[in-house]
């Protein structure tokens, strides 16, 4: 088990940083990827999906080794995310407020 962190400070910080369940850094992921990362979920697979409000978008990385696997365009400014066992995806967006189903 870990606990994915995202840092919205993305420009001088590694956006999203991974950490054991005893709170030992384990790696970073994101970096060059993700502009200003605000939720994140990890799918049954290992996939990680991080909003990133700055690039309205939910980036979905490859868990072990951060590379981009899928960007998917959301209309607003993406601030969550979640991803159900069937694979559904979630967003909740600041501007405008909103909760979509992205499939």
């Amino acid at each position: 088990v870990c606990v994915y962190v995202c840092c919205a400070d993305a420009i001088t910080h590694p956006p999203l940083q991974v950490f054991d369940r005893d709170g030992n850094a384990q790696r970073t992921l994101g970096q060059g990827l993700l502009r200003h990362p605000y939720g994140v979920c990890v799918d049954g697979r290992g996939r990680v999906y991080v909003a990133d409000n700055e690039a309205g978008a939910i980036e979905v990385l490859d868990g072990e080794i951060g590379t981009r696997l899928l960007s998917i365009p959301v209309p607003g400014r993406p601030r969550g995310v979640l991803v159900t066992r069937r694979g559904e995806i979630f967003v909740t967006t600041d501007t405008p407020p909103a909760l979509l189903q992205i499939t």
